[in-house]
């Protein structure tokens, strides 16, 4: 029988040392240890916050843990959430960044259209809009597996239009053809 809390820790291990390794492979020059392992204070309390529920809920209704069904729908969506965000880290390459780039000194930048960026403008953020609600989903948290979708919404509402602004700057033309022919494919972002 398949236990939510191993699946749980080896998403979060797979997602952590994929993203540094990836990091390291496509930028060297700008490589930050820390930076790369995408871990800050929010999301070290949300991730306990859902570790929190996990074990309270096991405690008081054991009952609504043991359905394995939803644990697998989970890892099924952790997997495809995974999936489209190294599938941008792959082809965008040096392209893709852990921070918003406000300078385009790095005269190598392009503009990535082909691969899944044809289907998804933003391939990490729908990859880990995806994968974050579907960790509480491995661990069949009700409550964490809204609050994740709606933290992260709201998080993507203000980043990706502060990221554009400057995509745009850098792009003129071509960012803004690219922006109106392929969709964000996050709820509430164009």
């Amino acid at each position: 029988m398949a236990r939510p809390l191993q699946w749980y820790g080896m998403a979060m291990a797979f997602f952590h040392v994929s993203e540094l390794t990836l990091e390291w492979l496509h930028n060297r020059q700008d490589f930050d240890f820390f930076g790369s392992l995408l871990i800050s204070k929010p999301y070290v309390l949300a991730h306990s916050v859902g570790l929190l529920e996990f074990g309270v809920e096991s405690w008081l209704l054991p009952s609504i843990k043991a359905h394995q069904g939803i644990m697998w729908i989970g890892v099924f969506f952790v997997v495809l959430g995974e999936s489209i965000r190294k599938a941008g880290i792959i082809v965008g390459k040096h392209n893709f960044t852990h921070q918003i780039r406000t300078s385009n000194a790095d005269k190598r930048n392009v503009l990535v259209k082909h691969g899944i960026y044809k289907w998804v403008r933003h391939p990490g953020y729908l990859g880990w809009f995806i994968w974050a609600p579907a960790t509480q989903i491995v661990l069949m948290n009700p409550l964490c597996t809204i609050a994740f979708m709606v933290v992260a919404q709201r998080f993507f509402q203000e980043r990706i239009p502060y990221e554009e602004q400057y995509l745009r700057k850098f792009f003129p033309q071509e960012y803004e053809n690219y922006a109106k022919q392929t969709s964000s494919w996050i709820p509430g972002i164009a």
